[in-house]
């Protein structure tokens, strides 16, 4: 009996183990996304925090003109833009800054690439070769900053 259950074990860990296609637990980010931090290119501050520009006045259109879904990270005023779910090539989405206050008005493109990864129970996204055009900026950590 116990030479069986040396041989019975064994096999149920791998059953169990091999056979585990739960796919409803998966954690990955739906669509490829950037973190852009808009600073002043002066102050070195954030522009939502210093009020160069308003967050509600903030605007994200791609190459046809439809908005592109963003939010403001509330405690650290950084973007959180959410890009198309495909894989494409030196894509371009333009952020429209304002604030009627002040009159200030600002404008820049952003060049980005994406591509795919097949996983097993899905596909993720990966935003590359990102450009803001015409503006300094650097990438730490997953987040750009961006001089405005």
């Amino acid at each position: 009996m116990k030479k069986y259950i040396s041989y019975i074990i064994p096999i149920l860990v791998v059953i169990i183990v091999s056979c585990n296609d739960n796919c409803d637990n998966v954690d990955a980010p739906s669509s490829p996304s950037l973190f852009i931090d808009l600073i002043d290119e002066t102050t070195l501050e954030n522009v939502f925090t210093d009020s160069i520009y308003l967050k509600e006045q903030l605007t994200i259109k791609d190459v046809e003109d439809n908005d592109v879904p963003f939010k403001v990270i509330v405690d650290s005023n950084i973007l959180h833009v959410v890009l198309t779910n495909a894989v494409v090539e030196n894509d371009t989405v333009f952020v429209r800054l304002n604030n009627p206050e002040t009159l200030n008005e600002d404008e820049f493109e952003v060049v980005y690439s994406t591509e795919a990864k097949k996983e097993e129970c899905y596909t993720l996204y990966k935003v590359n070769q990102v450009q803001f055009l015409y503006r300094e900026s650097d990438e730490t950590n997953g987040i750009h900053k961006v001089k405005i």
